[in-house]
């Protein structure tokens, strides 16, 4: 039981909603008017979830494998977002400064590192600390063009990430409180748009 935790794919709350909406245009018009007012159609995918979880190690006196990280004060586990730091697209998610002094506080009496245990009982819990949200949304706009019963061509534009939202990662590979003394994230993505043409037969 002293590794049990969360996987580190675990994801507590996540939901999609998609759909798709033939626009009620031209149902009544004909000739010209209903080839260029009918068959446009709209697709949508918006997609949300919560944040990974990850460990906080302390590789002080590691020899193979690092402990993880002692918390006696109880910190926030959430590491979710917080103000820019002075490195371009940096942010401050977690304070990890409380925790320093404790860094390197346990030594086997007999290895002399922290290989072993037993550990102590403040030591905190693998994939304890969670990371960032995320979410997003995709649009489509399609017409088709029919020519006659059988065939038709479609003009499609797809815009993935509509709202050109950058999520926020924790950087959570640099979680060792022997090197560091806070949680950072960075910001990433971007709006990408699409132009498509597909003929049907």
């Amino acid at each position: 039981m002293l590794d049990y935790g969360w996987a580190e794919f675990d994801v507590r709350h996540r939901g999609v909603v998609s759909g798709i909406w033939a626009l009620p245009f031209a149902t009544e018009s004909t000739g010209m008017t209903k080839a260029f007012l009918a068959d446009w159609q709209l697709n949508f995918i918006v997609s949300m979830r919560t944040g990974f979880p990850f460990t906080l190690w302390d590789c002080t006196n590691q020899s193979v494998i690092c402990m993880r990280a002692e918390d006696p004060v109880g910190i926030s586990r959430d590491a979710k977002g917080g103000p820019n730091t002075a490195n371009p697209n940096e942010f401050l998610l977690l304070d990890l400064s409380k925790l320093v002094p404790y860094a390197g506080g346990y030594v086997h009496p007999l290895t002399g590192n922290t290989d072993y245990g037993p550990y102590p009982a403040d030591m905190t819990e693998r994939d304890a600390f969670r990371g960032p949200g995320y979410w997003n949304i995709d649009l489509g706009v399609s017409k088709r063009v029919r020519f006659g019963a059988k065939y038709a061509v479609q003009f499609r534009v797809e815009a993935y990430n509509l709202l050109n939202h950058a999520n926020m990662y924790a950087n959570a590979d640099a979680a060792d409180l022997s090197s560091y003394s806070e949680i950072t994230g960075y910001k990433e993505g971007n709006r990408r748009v699409q132009l498509g043409l597909k003929f049907e037969f």
